[in-house]
């Protein structure tokens, strides 16, 4: 005979055993989120609630120089290779033991890196006007280094665009540290990014043409609102968007239809599921998926056995094509690693979150390795990570664009100036810049607010 007694303690160590299972998953969904925000791993890191130190088990990079590395140095100053060279005289001119004055003995060079004040330079063109003495024929010099009806000179906007577009600085601090006005440097990059819109189309014609492209996009403001920055780059190509909208039909049309041998190197993002070209998945996101699963489950041992195989040779197909070996080895060790990632990818599993990756490889194996059968093509999408770093610490700087005028503008100075420091060196971008101001200047001496013209040679950095 049961005893009721017994019967309802057990059915209430139940009910509380089972509020306490679900006590405890609520907390640890509340715990990530409040670590890693509303979508997990996938959480861009402008959303992360809070960022976690580094661990104090993981031990530390010794600093320094790795052994057997000579290191580059810093290169001595000479006389010969200096730009100026002063003579510095002691304060003391007289012998203090009476004998009179000092005479040079000996020199002693001193390398120093100077730098002049940060001062914008008034400068007055003198135009002289040349007359024939017979005929009256009249020509007058035209001013050079400038835009036509333009107070700023190509070299002083030059900088100003380098330090604001490309290294973040923002606007309103440049324009007290050169005493310039803030609506006026606005203005005048309105007028330089309509300058640079044909730039801008050849930039976008020579990233459609490319065999490897990336492709990537974080968050921006417009006018107050949430919008989002595209970017589309190749090693020597940088092409920024800036747009209202997340729609694959912004991806569509940046891209373009394939030209029959391109791949484009993406994320899982469903809007690229919309271009024309293949597309070649970033081994990177889904490395990162496959270590959230052991964070996510500490305690599970299948999912720790998943990871421990699945991770190790995600990153090594990562790490493949930079190693000094030849192609012929390359795609033995390419092919390789596809038949083991395909293995664990059809090994049985139970757990569903295991499953969910799997499928990720099952379903879309024609994205996953296109680097296996081209070198060229990398298993990451650093190149576009790395390309767009920079707009999101200007992100936070700036809060984004004011208007979709000035969204545009910033995508094609944008553009141009990044592309310019892939093509040249980066001591020698800004005098490109420069130089291809020069020419639009000289090519139209009427150049209005509304159109230009622009040679092509100009392009050929």
């Amino acid at each position: 005979m049961v005893c009721e007694s017994c019967f309802e303690k057990q059915r209430r160590i139940d009910e509380l055993t089972e509020e306490n299972i679900r006590l405890q998953q609520q907390l640890r969904h509340y715990q990530k989120k409040t670590k890693q925000g509303y979508f997990g791993a996938n959480t861009s890191s402008s959303k992360i609630p809070v960022k976690p130190n580094q661990s104090p088990d993981k031990p530390k990079k010794k600093p320094g120089a790795k052994p057997g590395h000579k290191g580059h140095g810093r290169q001595r100053i000479t006389k010969e290779n200096a730009d100026q060279v002063v003579k510095v005289y002691p304060e003391i001119k007289v012998c203090p033991h009476g004998h009179g004055e000092l005479h040079e003995h000996q020199m002693h060079e001193r390398g120093v890196l100077d730098m002049p004040p940060l001062k914008i330079i008034r400068l007055v063109q003198l135009l002289v006007e040349m007359k024939c003495p017979v005929c009256n024929f009249r020509v007058k010099a035209q001013a050079q280094n400038v835009m036509p009806k333009n107070l700023y000179s190509n070299t002083l906007l030059s900088n100003i665009a380098m330090l604001y577009y490309q290294h973040g600085i923002p606007l309103r601090r440049l324009s007290k540290i050169f005493g310039l006005r803030h609506g006026s440097l606005i203005h005048n990059f309105y007028r330089l990014g309509q300058a640079l819109e044909r730039i801008y189309q050849k930039i976008m014609t020579d990233y459609r043409a490319s065999r490897v492209k990336h492709a990537d996009e974080t968050s921006w403001r417009i006018a107050g609102k949430n919008a989002w920055a595209w970017i589309f780059c190749t090693l020597q190509t940088v092409l920024f968007h800036f747009a209202a909208s997340r729609k694959g039909e912004i991806a569509r049309n940046m891209i373009g239809k394939s030209n029959g041998n391109d791949v484009v190197v993406v994320d899982r993002y469903g809007g690229y599921n919309a271009i024309d070209p293949p597309r070649q998945f970033c081994f990177a996101h889904l490395l990162r998926d496959v270590k959230q699963l052991e964070k996510d489950f500490p305690d599970n041992q299948e999912i720790s056995k998943f990871q421990g195989i699945v991770a190790p040779l995600l990153s090594e197909a990562m790490k493949l094509r930079n190693q000094p070996i030849n192609d012929e080895l390359y795609y033995v060790k390419a092919k390789s690693l596809k038949r083991k990632i395909m293995r664990a990818a059809n090994h049985d599993s139970r757990h569903p979150a295991i499953a969910h990756i799997q499928d990720i490889f099952l379903n879309q194996k024609k994205q996953l390795f296109h680097w296996t059968k081209d070198r060229r093509i990398p298993a990451e999408n650093n190149q576009a990570e790395r390309d767009i770093r920079r707009t999101v610490i200007s992100r936070k700087l700036s809060f984004g664009s004011q208007s979709i005028s000035s969204a545009h503008m910033r995508s094609v100075l944008m553009s141009v100036l990044h592309t310019l420091d892939k093509r040249q060196h980066k001591q020698a971008a800004d005098q490109s810049f420069e130089n291809i101001l020069n020419a639009i200047e000289k090519k139209n001496r009427k150049l209005s607010v509304k159109a230009s013209l622009l040679p092509r040679p100009l392009y050929n950095f």
